[in-house]
């Protein structure tokens, strides 16, 4: 079998989250994909382009699931602060389900757009294609847009919150960020504004629960 380096990172990624003491692993899930040429013939069906680093992510990961937890009674050095959860979501969604929905027949109808929206707003968010839908319930996810039959190289962060803002960088880089976070929840947002609070959870628990941790870039 060829290398896959996406598959291979991520498959690594599972086996450090499932073997970890300190965690609570209660979503840990990884598909093989189809193989590029696959996804092409589906892109073509679906009369859609897309940058190589797509094609080749989605030729090699189906889809891709991990959420954990630090446990409560684990003894490390905490953060003096209210309320505080560390956690990490990943929800890497398969090729389908990113440019088509959850369901079909609908898209992404009433989760990320809307019927009463203005019309201009409408064609903004039916635009949008969740990458990494990471926290549903606030509307968060790493996400490509589509325009006119084109998925965009780069990708967003996308939220209820904060609104689309660009990552400025493609898939290859943010899978690459993903590991090296663990997929800790706020990881984006740490990264692309810096500083603030979730930089400093991120420095100050990531090197608690994991063994070589990099942090560049952060």
């Amino acid at each position: 079998m060829s290398y896959r380096p996406y598959f291979s990172a991520l498959d690594e990624l599972k086996a450090e989250l499932e073997n970890n003491p300190l965690l609570e692993v209660y979503k840990s899930q990884l598909q093989y994909g189809p193989g590029s040429e696959v996804v092409k013939i589906l892109l073509s069906d679906w009369e859609i382009e897309a940058p190589e680093e797509v094609i080749n992510f989605y030729g090699e990961v189906g889809k891709a699931s991990f959420e954990w937890q630090l446990k409560e009674n684990a003894f490390i050095d905490h953060q003096k602060a209210e309320n505080l959860l560390i956690t990490g979501h990943i929800e890497l969604l398969s090729l389908d389900q990113s440019l088509l929905g959850f369901n079909p027949s609908k898209g992404w109808k009433d989760v990320v757009w809307f019927e009463d929206m203005n019309e201009e707003d409408l064609a903004f968010y039916q635009s949008i294609r969740p990458f990494d839908f990471f926290f549903p319930d606030s509307g968060k996810m790493a996400c490509f847009r589509v325009a006119n039959g084109k998925i965009t190289e780069k990708l967003f962060l996308f939220g209820d919150e904060i609104g689309l803002q660009e990552m400025d960088i493609g898939v290859k880089e943010y899978v690459e960020l993903l590991v090296q976070t663990r997929g800790m929840l706020s990881w984006q947002e740490a990264w692309l504004f810096k500083g603030g609070k979730n930089q400093k959870q991120i420095k100050h628990y990531l090197p608690r629960l994991f063994n070589e941790v990099n942090l560049e870039g952060f």
